[in-house]
């Protein structure tokens, strides 16, 4: 859900300037051909649907990003909150819609066919000379206000107003007739069912309420040329036909520019004049104004930041002109390579430009911070957490260290996207109290915090050496008065970045020959153009239930085996694996009740050892959201 109101979120961010952009000039040049109302009427339908789509074209490029200019939404906007708003506009509108349809039909359904045959003859007869190849049928109804084409049964139906269709003499019904007629010849009745669904996304905006209403408009007019055009009915008639609706409209001064009698009013001062009007489309204007709303929809979606690559990119530029990254070794500096264009949605510090409004950023930065850690909102997002992170550091707040040594240094296992940007924080604040509490992490079983606490503390120190704790130490000790007496004192005392979990696997990661392993499948895949590798964080299991090699299970209370990973996982799939005896019986399908855990529906027997697998060679359907497999692991307890 999070995901989506992200990307609805975007759209609207990208709305809120591009389809401004197309329905103030499809209104501006609409207005413009007064005496082409086809044009017109062309116009503002291709506006809506570009209006409608460019939006949508610029978030998924946005996504992908493969914008041509440096150009973005800066981060302090949160696409969620207008996201939400949005979705909740889009669903009331939708109803609102859907209400409509579905009146529309009962009102049908009452409807009464129109009891004059001779009505009938002379509607068949019109649609005949306007070469109209469905045949309409005539209803009247109470409940309309003004003759209308209803569209949504198998033939399409002319319905007039009862107290209307009661007055008309012949002459006025021919207008009528016609009119509604051209409007089925036009197929307006789908342009216009179509650019109300736009509303959906469109709602918003006022300027689509007024593109909308100059589209019907224009309509109107082009089917009242159409109608004069055969010469059948005096420019006059046709005119008192429409001044006769006119009385029937009730005024409503505040909306009076965008009431029917407005719209009645303005057909009728075009039928004063309609020789100087055209009714011939010209398929030669249609298609240039397709193809230049087309290549302005392209080229409007693509005006946003493209994927930065950091080795030719400003910031890597700058980056590798500075002091501390000349003394990073060979690893390290593909390690910042590859960690700037990973997460350059992160990094990318004009973003954090606050202006004059630095304290209220500050503020805000420091309040979300003390709230309890969020998960992490997956691979190319950024949550408001990590904005507070990353922004308190590029403003140098005297505020930071604290919370930022907190979420770097805590012994849990949380989200560990939260440790790294707070590792990479610390470094780009620059304060020398962060040294200690750094000097640990350089052996923490995720890669992206100890590789960045090496980085960090070149960076705070001009020193470099690597993993090596005791150099560290013995360097920071030896140094400590000169970089200042109030900081505090490095302990030497090994931190279990397990936390005491008993897992195998975690235990491994932690472990020197763990660490060593995940560092080479890193350094040995080459860095594409791009700079860019796969992420090589692997999932590890930081909880079990029943909990690995547990005994005395009590085989009639569980009824479910549940595991927990440190990331989020890409929930389409899961290796539960084993078989025989020794692997319990089901009693569903296995299923994730969140991002990171996945259960296993099951019926234990008393007095059994049971032993199963997370993954398996063969098997790797538990992988995280950027598809590393987890390593496979042997899961095994008895029960009592």
């Amino acid at each position: 859900m999070n995901t989506f109101l992200f990307f609805t979120g975007t759209y609207v961010l990208f709305a809120i300037w591009q389809s401004t952009l197309w329905l103030a000039v499809v209104w501006i040049f609409g207005r413009s051909f007064n005496r082409t109302p086809w044009k017109t009427h062309f116009l503002c339908v291709t506006g809506i649907f570009a209006a409608t789509l460019t939006p949508l074209f610029s978030t998924l490029i946005d996504v992908a990003k493969i914008g041509v200019l440096n150009v973005s939404i800066p981060l302090w906007i949160r696409p969620e909150m207008p996201g939400l708003l949005h979705l909740a506009g889009m669903v009331l509108f939708v109803t609102v819609l859907l209400y409509g349809i579905v009146s529309s039909r009962k009102l049908m359904f009452h409807a009464t066919p129109f009891p004059d045959r001779e009505s009938q003859e002379t509607l068949l007869r019109h649609s005949k000379s306007l070469r109209n190849v469905s045949l309409p049928i005539l209803f009247t109804s109470p409940s309309v206000k003004s003759p209308t084409v209803w569209c949504w049964g198998l033939h399409p139906a002319v319905l007039l107003p009862e107290s209307l269709a009661e007055s008309l003499r012949d002459t006025q019904r021919d207008a009528v007739f016609l009119h509604e007629i051209a409007h089925i010849i036009r197929r307006d009745h789908l342009t216009s069912l179509l650019t109300r669904l736009c509303g959906a996304v469109l709602f918003w905006n006022p300027l689509y309420w007024l593109v909308l209403w100059q589209s019907d408009l224009a309509a109107d007019q082009s089917c009242d040329l159409i109608v004069l055009a055969q010469g059948n009915i005096p420019p006059k008639q046709y005119s008192d036909t429409l001044l006769c609706l006119v009385t029937r409209e009730s005024s409503r001064p505040i909306l009076q520019f965008l009431s029917r009698k407005e719209k009645i009013m303005k057909r009728i001062e075009q039928i004063s004049t309609f020789e100087q009007f055209s009714s011939i489309p010209s398929t030669a204007w249609t298609a240039t104004v397709l193809l230049a709303a087309l290549l302005l929809s392209v080229t409007l979606a693509f005006c946003q930041e493209g994927k930065t690559n950091t080795a030719d990119g400003a910031r890597m530029l700058e980056i590798s002109k500075s002091d501390w990254y000349g003394k990073l070794d060979e690893k390290q500096k593909k390690y910042v390579q590859w960690d700037e264009n990973h997460f350059a949605y992160v990094y990318n510090l004009k973003n954090y430009d606050v202006g004059d409004d630095r304290d209220e950023f500050e503020k805000r930065w420091v309040d979300e911070l003390d709230k309890p850690e969020p998960g992490h909102p997956g691979t190319g997002t950024l949550s408001r957490y990590d904005e507070a992170i990353i922004g308190l550091a590029t403003i140098t707040s005297d505020k930071a260290l604290k919370p930022l040594l907190k979420i770097a240094a805590e012994q849990v296992i949380k989200d560990n996207a939260h440790r790294h940007f707070a590792t990479k924080a610390l470094g780009i604040l620059g304060d020398p109290a962060a040294i200690p509490e750094l000097i640990p992490l350089v052996y923490h079983f995720n890669f992206n915090t100890r590789w960045e606490a090496q980085v960090s503390l070149v960076r705070l120190t001009g020193q470099n050496f690597g993993s090596d704790v005791k150099a560290w130490g013995e360097w920071y000790a030896a140094n400590q008065e000169e970089l200042g007496q109030d900081l505090p004192k490095f302990d030497p005392t090994p931190v279990d970045w397990s936390c005491g979990n008993s897992d195998p696997q975690l235990q491994y990661y932690c472990s020197p020959a763990g660490r060593e392993e995940i560092d080479a499948r890193f350094f040995s895949t080459p860095l594409r153009e791009d700079n860019e590798v796969l992420r090589v964080d692997i999932p590890v299991v930081v909880r079990m239930e029943p909990a690995n090699g547990a005994t005395n299970v009590d085989a009639a209370v569980v009824k479910e085996l549940r595991v927990t990973f440190d990331v989020d996982m890409d929930t389409k799939g899961y290796s539960w694996c084993g078989g025989g005896d020794t692997f319990p019986k089901t009693t569903g399908n296995p299923k994730w009740i969140d991002k990171r855990t996945c259960v296993l529906p099951v019926a234990l027997e008393s007095g059994r050892n049971y032993l199963l697998g997370i993954n398996a060679p063969s098997f790797k359907n538990f992988k995280s959201q950027a598809g590393v497999p987890v390593d496979p692991v042997t899961y095994k307890f008895s029960t009592k």
